[in-house]
């Protein structure tokens, strides 16, 4: 089977099982095992593309869960007006999105700030996680915009945004483990191949 198809696969079938789960928790948590099967995966292979890609994701997205779950619940307390919070809300998952993908873009030189391996070089995925989170960060951005205008305005042509939220944001999820997932395949597949030569 192709590369293409195998990442292709990989992401619908991760879309799906997200929107069917529909729980935060849940999904979170099989984000972050999934993640930490391909930081186990390539800790064995000695593979740090992968490491230093699986943990660049899996730390952006555990700072950014703690904030939603322990710093955002006392700010909503504080914070009195709706439109406000969901601003704060919003916003802080763009930043988030906006900070990995800048870690993302420059990969190659904080893995080598980490390690001097030979084996640190730019993958052909590292084209496409900048770009997820690029897409990541424009959803936030314009639920940030929505939230504002339908909050102080009324106005309502971007609500669609603020509905449908959840399941773009497990798009984004489905496609950052589904090219994760598609490394490991294509790494242990690359193995398969020198030990059969």
């Amino acid at each position: 089977m192709k590369n293409s198809t195998i990442v292709l696969i990989t992401i619908i079938a991760t879309a799906l099982l997200y929107t069917v789960i529909s729980s935060p928790h849940l999904s979170s948590a099989m984000y972050i095992i999934t993640i930490s099967i391909c930081i186990i995966y390539s800790k064995y292979k000695n593979e740090p593309n992968i490491s230093h890609i699986a943990t660049i994701i899996a730390v952006s997205y555990i700072i950014e869960y703690l904030i939603f779950h322990f710093a955002l619940p006392h700010v909503s307390e504080i914070v009195q007006d709706k439109t406000y919070f969901k601003v704060i809300a919003f916003g802080v998952q763009l930043i988030a999105g906006l900070i990995s993908f800048t870690l993302l873009i420059f990969r190659v030189q904080v893995s080598r700030i980490f390690t001097d391996s030979k084996k640190v070089k730019l993958t052909e995925f590292d084209s496409v996680l900048p770009a997820t989170y690029l897409y990541i960060a424009l959803i936030s951005a314009l639920a940030v915009v929505d939230s504002l205008l339908s909050g102080y305005l009324n106005f309502q042509f971007l609500n669609f945004v603020y509905n449908y939220y959840e399941i773009f944001m497990y798009i984004g999820m489905a496609v950052i483990l589904g090219i994760l997932l598609s490394m490991v395949i294509c790494t242990e597949k690359s193995y398969r191949k020198k030990v059969s030569i």
